[in-house]
C-alpha cells in the first residue's frame, strides 16, 4: 500500500501536510480545521483577523445564552463564531455564506449581529 498524503500535526497550531511532491504547512487557525475539541472559546484559542470582533461576538453569546437559559453552542457555535470573526458580514446574504448561519438563525440573530459586526470593525479601526 502506497501512502498518498501525510498529515501531522507538529506543535500547536502547526498542521503540515506532506505527500511526494507537496509539503504545505498552515501555522494559524488551525482550530478552524480540524475543528472545536473544547466547550469553551477565548480570543486567544484562535487567531482571527478581527480579535476584537471576535471578543464581542463570544460575549454578545454568552449574555444571549444566559438570557434564554440555553448552552452557547445553541446560540453559535465556536465554528460560526470564527466564520463571522473572519469574515465579518456587511449584509444578510454573506451571513446566510457561512457556515452554520441560516434562514432561522438570520431571523433570530440577523439584524443584532450585524449591528455588532459593524460597530466592532469601527472600533476596530479607530473610527
Amino acid at each position: 500500500m502506497q501512502t498518498l498524503l501525510n498529515i501531522t500535526i507538529k506543535e500547536e497550531g502547526t498542521l503540515l501536510v506532506s505527500s511526494d511532491c507537496l509539503k504545505v504547512e498552515v501555522e494559524q487557525n488551525l482550530p478552524s480545521i480540524l475543528g472545536w475539541r473544547h466547550n469553551t472559546l477565548s480570543a486567544r484559542d484562535y487567531k482571527s483577523e478581527h480579535p476584537t470582533l471576535l471578543q464581542n461576538l463570544i460575549e454578545w453569546r454568552r449574555e444571549k445564552a444566559k438570557a434564554q437559559n440555553i448552552s452557547a453552542f445553541m446560540i453559535l457555535n465556536n465554528r460560526t463564531l470564527c466564520a463571522l470573526a473572519d469574515k465579518a458580514p456587511a449584509s444578510d446574504e454573506e451571513l446566510l455564506g457561512l457556515v452554520g448561519f441560516g434562514p432561522r438563525k438570520l431571523a433570530d440573530y440577523g439584524s443584532e449581529l450585524l449591528d455588532l459586526v459593524a460597530r466592532s470593525i469601527e472600533a476596530e479601526e479607530g473610527l
